[in-house]
């Protein structure tokens, strides 16, 4: 077995997926599999992935002579429309769904999607609607990358070596909300932590 020696060219880049939700998710007891569809591909939704969607470059698995330490793992929405304050709190009260991340065959966490905070952060317009006060015009949920508000593995990052299959998988076990229906609402996860060229002994 190989000892990993020495870390070049360390740089933060976080991995991060996506997946369209109204295209992945029609059920209850449907589930989808991050990292396993790379740029340039379509998502279940019929959208070539960009670097918007993804910078996945090959389907589950790190890339030859390129490692990874992940300190954090996010999960958020984000929506063309903006969702607004109901709808929210909809998904935060009645999606039923839990995280998985895997490396190789081991099971590295498994949680409830609530217990990603960052995903659920309300933020809101306020505008003058001729009353005396501005009133909430839009509320949405964006998340953030934010490692302090997101699941943390420290203080034992993950460590995934060269060539290693990996992935997040996300299983729903309640069926979508009606108003995601035909709409660009997007789910996205993301590895937080650092990229390198591993040297081993």
């Amino acid at each position: 077995m190989k000892t990993l020696k020495e870390k070049k060219n360390i740089k933060w880049q976080p991995r991060y997926d996506s997946e369209d939700l109204d295209g992945a998710w029609k059920n209850a007891g449907d589930e989808i599999i991050f990292y396993s569809v790379p740029k340039g591909q379509a998502d279940a939704g019929g959208n070539t992935k960009t670097d918007f969607f993804t910078n996945v470059v090959i389907a589950g698995l790190m890339p030859q002579r390129e490692a990874f330490d992940a300190i954090a793992l996010s999960v958020y929405f984000w929506d063309d429309e903006h969702l607004k304050l109901p709808e929210i709190r909809s998904l935060y009260e009645n999606v039923k769904a839990t995280v998985y991340f895997n490396i190789r065959d081991t099971r590295y966490l498994q949680l409830p999607i609530q217990r990603f905070g960052a995903g659920w952060g309300l933020s809101s317009f306020m505008t003058d609607d001729g009353n005396a006060a501005p009133v909430t015009q839009d509320q949405w949920v964006q998340g953030t990358g934010d490692p302090r508000s997101i699941y943390s593995f420290i203080p034992h990052p993950a460590f995934l070596p060269e060539q290693t299959p990996f992935d997040v998988t996300i299983r729903f076990e309640s069926a979508p909300p009606a108003f995601l229906a035909n709409r660009e609402t997007r789910i996205f996860v993301s590895l937080e932590g650092t990229t390198f060229i591993p040297v081993y002994k």
